[in-house]
């Protein structure tokens, strides 16, 4: 499996066990899951470009 996309599903994991636990209260985990997701749409960006390079 391509590095980037089980990097994509490693985070996901971690996205499932934070939101379980995420209360309306607990705003910084909120911005860690924002931050995180931008993070993920620049790789899945990144491995398309690169896939169509090939």
């Amino acid at each position: 499996m391509n590095l980037d996309r089980k990097n994509i599903l490693n985070k996901l994991d971690n996205h499932q066990k934070l939101l379980s636990m995420t209360s309306d209260k607990v705003l910084p985990i909120k911005q860690v899951l924002i931050n995180d997701i931008s993070e993920i749409k620049n790789i899945i960006e990144v491995a398309t470009r690169q896939e169509k390079k090939k």
